[in-house]
């Protein structure tokens, strides 16, 4: 027995580092990086081969498969897309005498090290309800002081072959606007669950001021990064949180998001005066689309799609030949690369991560902060991005179908309740609600 809970101790450690080396791994090493000043490459292609490494352990150790109709239907539909997809990158980098824009050994790393091996080593996994804190600080922790990290190295000065010029986007050297700002959303929306949606329990005080500060740090870098995807993201997820929630800490967070709607000008004014952003610029630029880049995504969204115009059934291929490189709009690329089939295939994949993810939300709110988490990558894949390169969303949907939540919300759907142990039971709701005051990563 002894050896047995050692052993599922050790399982519980990897599937908590699995998880937040996946979320947030990346941009903890950028930042780490840039913060003792060292190149950020060695590290990088250590974490995510070391998290690669863990994800595929889990796999080949973790106990069988749990049942369960939405999680099936998820799984399979993920995996049925990326066979598709699978067929469509051979046929380009191995088959075809296409010109890529990188080298094609590239695409094979990132889809099977950074997308697939995720993707089913944490769907093989086991995420109980009693080890929901552990996993909810670990991700906290990676996000925390990434985060945290970044704040005073970011830059808005950006370096070109031909001197440099101040851009009015904050990034980091090994971590894009993009990037930065969904890293600043991804520890907001932790804190939103922390301060406002977990389950009714012990509350202590210097949590929720680490909750406060992590919040303010997030909503910094989420605005001074002055990108389009992740702010849609945040009010994305945090109106999917106050729909879908049944807890009444949701109130409060109304009333918050009523004070940042009427003060966001002036909030977005301080921040340009002190970052040396431009974001109300952009923001203005953009809703009027009378700004660069929005009018360039444009252009791109309509020649990746009159690609698959040309090829309804198979597509055309992983690249656009017109403008090279993918369309930012994961919807758009899964028609383009794999046609009519892969293309719905992706929109079913994501339809189903939003209905697991309502129904957590309803009946097993230890796990909202990961539905929160995966409504961000579902909305900021619409934004930027690609298929083979989407490492958070494909670890994400990993993690969403092995939760023990589904088998709560099976009971749910039956009718039934939930059976103790379960993440929807009262016992497991007891433990949720001590979580952020006893638990501590192992």
């Amino acid at each position: 027995m002894k050896h047995a809970a050692e052993t599922s101790r050790a399982v519980s450690v990897l599937q908590a580092f699995a998880l937040a080396s996946v979320v947030a791994g990346f941009p903890l090493v950028a930042a780490l990086s840039q913060a003792i000043d060292v190149s950020s490459t060695p590290l990088s292609i250590g974490i995510r081969g070391l998290s690669a490494l863990v994800c595929g352990l889990l796999f080949v150790i973790s106990l069988t498969w749990a049942k369960g109709r939405a999680r099936w239907w998820l799984l399979t539909t993920a995996a049925l897309f990326w066979v598709l997809y699978l067929i469509r990158m051979t046929n380009d980098t191995l088959i075809e005498s296409y010109i890529l824009t990188a080298e094609p050994s590239s695409y094979w790393l990132w889809a099977i090290g950074g997308c697939v091996v995720p993707l089913i080593g944490l769907s093989r996994a086991r995420y109980n309800a009693a080890d929901a804190p552990k996993y909810f600080l670990w991700c906290f922790a990676f996000v925390f002081i990434a985060a945290a990290l970044a704040v005073p190295n970011i830059s808005t000065f950006v370096d070109t072959d031909y001197g440099g010029y101040e851009g009015g986007r904050a990034a980091l050297n090994a971590l894009n606007p993009i990037s930065l700002g969904h890293l600043g959303v991804q520890l907001l929306l932790l804190c939103i669950w922390g301060a406002f949606l977990r389950p009714a329990g012990e509350r202590k005080l210097y949590y929720i001021a680490l909750f406060a500060v992590g919040g303010l740090i997030g909503l910094y870098l989420a605005l001074v990064a002055n990108s389009r995807g992740p702010l849609v993201s945040l009010v994305a997820a945090v109106l999917f949180a106050i729909a879908a929630s049944k807890l009444r800490g949701k109130f409060g967070l109304i009333a918050i998001m009523l004070f940042a709607a009427v003060a966001f000008v002036p909030i977005v004014g301080f921040v340009d005066q002190l970052a040396g952003t431009q974001i109300y610029d952009r923001l203005l630029g953009q809703s009027q689309f009378d700004e660069v880049n929005t009018l360039a995504r444009i252009d791109l969204y309509a020649s990746a799609w009159a690609q698959f115009m040309r090829f309804p059934l198979t597509g055309y291929g992983m690249e656009d030949p017109v403008f090279g490189g993918y369309p930012h709009n994961l919807i758009i690329e899964a028609f383009m690369s794999t046609g009519l089939i892969g293309g719905f295939l992706l929109l079913s994949v994501m339809a189903l991560a939003m209905y697991v993810c309502y129904h957590i939300f309803r009946n097993i709110p230890q796990f909202g902060w990961l539905a929160l988490l995966v409504i961000q990558q579902v909305v900021s894949i619409q934004f930027s991005g690609t298929i083979g390169q989407a490492t958070i969303l494909w670890g994400l949907l990993g993690v969403l179908s092995s939760t023990s939540a589904l088998g709560a919300f099976r009971a749910h759907q039956a009718g039934n309740g939930p059976q103790e142990g379960d993440a929807g039971s009262d016992r497991g709701r007891r433990d949720m609600g001590r979580a952020i005051g006893d638990a501590t990563p192992a």
